[in-house]
């Protein structure tokens, strides 16, 4: 899926997806981003279709969370 997201600034990014039990399924780091706005794509080949929730982290906070719908 495409993650858009607007950073205030500079930061480690991770990306953490979570199925509705709430157990990590995917963690993906992203590297350090530049404040500004980014675009990056994730695989979820491998990913059973569902419900997830997607946190986007930076090393300090959460900045951002999201809903997707995975369907094959």
């Amino acid at each position: 899926f495409p993650s858009h997201d607007n950073l205030f600034k500079n930061d480690e990014i991770q990306l953490e997806l979570y199925d509705l039990t709430g157990r990590v399924v995917l963690t993906q780091d992203v590297g350090k981003l530049l404040a500004g706005e980014h675009a990056f794509s994730v695989s979820t080949n491998e990913l059973l279709p569902g419900n997830y929730i997607y946190k986007v982290k930076g090393e300090t906070e959460t900045l951002f969370t999201g809903k997707i719908i995975i369907k094959k």
